[in-house]
């Protein structure tokens, strides 16, 4: 992959097909333009995603996708230059505390809250038959 430009987002033009060959090359465009998509690409989605939609669904979807489209393309007219990416805006750190070893609870600690107790167990309610059969 030497040489090859790292894309932000890989689309295919409106009503180019994919030759579906293996190794095909996808075009990297650094800027897309806005795009309504039509009921047809909407139906062709559904049916690739295994969707039925009604008519009524595709209607809004198409205006629905064509709204998030057009978004997109107005977020790739950001000047990015000079700006690193990442994967999320605030610094990451770990809120797990280190392990430590540290002495184990008394019995009398571990069953202080227990609501029912049998000497040295947790007391709970029978939850299997006494017959080994089941009936």
């Amino acid at each position: 992959m030497a040489g090859r430009p790292r894309c932000a987002l890989v689309v295919r033009a409106p009503g180019a097909a994919s030759s579906g060959l293996p190794g095909e090359t996808p075009r990297c465009y650094t800027h897309v333009m806005a795009q309504t998509l039509d009921e047809a690409q909407v139906l062709h989605v559904a049916r690739l995603s295994r969707l039925k939609l009604s008519p009524a669904e595709v209607k809004r979807y198409a205006r629905q996708l064509s709204s998030i489209l057009d978004y997109v393309a107005q977020l790739q007219e950001v000047d990015v230059t000079g700006l690193q990416p990442m994967a999320h805006p605030l610094p990451l750190h770990s809120v797990m505390r280190e392990d430590e070893v540290r002495p184990a609870l008394s019995l009398e600690q571990v069953l202080a809250n227990a609501p029912a107790r049998e000497e040295a167990f947790f007391a709970v309610p029978r939850v299997l038959d006494e017959d080994p059969g089941g009936g």
